[in-house]
């Protein structure tokens, strides 16, 4: 067995960051004109980036962290070679209009079978704290299973669904990031442990899960018209409250004193990003600023922030960065920077587009060359 299939992180680490890099490629050149795919559209850009990507990097992070958790045997060998070559027969598929349906049945199979496997992992060592997050990855699978019924029939699945995806995938960020980043800060600086405030930690958990709530009213109750003042009122009242908790969760973690340390000031950065989204959400500016914040800001700065420490920790590698690691990371808030701008500056879009698009290229791209050697070699202390 390859050293790639004897862990979760290691294959999906690797095949879905290396997915973004394509992804986003393909989709900066086709947005600006510069190659014809037309059947790269708005709902592939979102649903590949939420689905294809984020999904499979929390799916690996999940996977690996529950042997952790239950001390139960991790997934590996055959059956993850098997999840890994749905996932990429998947992101084939949706290249193709017509076998759109057949990628999103492929989908629903990778997000079951890690739904069994986790479950199957926290249940039989009554893991309480963590059932939640099968119920999530089973949420994922029967969305897939929804995009291929509606696909098959010809129809779009609504913007506004995914939407529901997205911030469901940010409250993930907000729940996981809250256990590891703490922790992490602490191991990484060999500081006293970060004092954990119970009604904090209640109140982040329940003012994203009222906003999420918020988010499916106004979208489907009939009642609550989309663009009614009142229902967007209540949204923006509970964006600006998740915003407040979790600056405040974030403050009492103490990210000042994680600066200079390229594995570390990233995650709360990430972090502090989410929060701004939340605000920015809560004050009405252009949706498409906001959610750029959350996906480039939040989900891939995290992601390349987590998949780095994971991978070296995993491997039994010191807990360092190259020196150009900290390019990447500054390329990455370029692409966030340049893809706000396009928004302000139509006459510009188009090249700000590129320019966000090849600087996330970088970025994702220099750290899969970093991590790939890792990701596919054993552990250097052999065990």
């Amino acid at each position: 067995m390859h050293t790639l299939f004897s862990s979760p992180f290691r294959t999906f680490f690797l095949l879905a960051n290396a997915y973004a890099v394509v992804a986003i490629g393909l989709w900066a050149f086709t947005m600006s004109g510069l190659i014809s795919l037309s059947n790269l559209s708005l709902q592939w850009h979102i649903r590949e980036m939420l689905l294809g990507f984020v999904g499979m990097v929390m799916l690996g992070f999940l996977l690996t962290a529950s042997a952790n958790w239950t001390g139960q045997p991790a997934l590996k060998g055959k059956p993850l070679m098997l999840l890994a070559l749905l996932w990429l027969c998947g992101r084939l598929a949706w290249l193709f209009e017509d076998l759109q349906f057949v990628g999103a049945l492929l989908d629903a199979t990778v997000y079951l079978g890690g739904t069994l496997k986790l479950g199957a992992m926290v249940f039989a060592t009554k893991n309480q704290r963590n059932y939640p997050f099968v119920l999530v990855l089973a949420l994922f699978s029967a969305f897939c299973l929804y995009e291929a019924l509606i696909t098959m029939q010809g129809g779009v699945v609504a913007i506004k669904t995914y939407m529901l995806v997205f911030f469901l995938m940010v409250h993930l960020v907000l729940v996981m990031g809250g256990r590891v980043i703490p922790f992490f800060t602490d191991r990484g600086l060999q500081r006293t442990a970060t004092i954990r405030y119970p009604w904090l930690e209640r109140a982040s958990l329940l003012a994203s899960v009222l906003f999420i709530a918020g988010l499916f009213a106004q979208a489907y109750w009939v009642h609550l018209a989309p663009d009614s003042s009142n229902s967007l009122s209540v949204l923006s009242a509970l964006a600006g409250v998740v915003a407040l908790v979790n600056l405040v969760r974030l403050i009492s973690w103490k990210p000042w004193q994680t600066l200079g340390n390229a594995m570390l000031w990233p995650l709360h950065l990430s972090y502090g990003l989410m929060c701004l989204g939340f605000a920015l959400f809560s004050v009405g500016v252009e949706r498409a600023i906001v959610m750029h914040i959350f996906a480039i800001g939040g989900f891939g700065l995290i992601i390349l922030s987590m998949s780095s420490r994971v991978s070296l920790g995993h491997t039994g590698r010191a807990l360092k960065l190259p020196p150009l690691a900290v390019y990447g990371f500054a390329l990455l808030l370029g692409s966030m920077v340049f893809r706000v701008i396009a928004v302000y500056f139509p006459h510009l879009y188009s090249t700000m587009l590129m320019l966000s698009g090849m600087a996330w290229v970088l970025a994702y791209g220099g750290f899969v060359l970093f991590l790939a050697p890792i990701l596919m070699s054993p552990r250097v202390d052999g065990r």
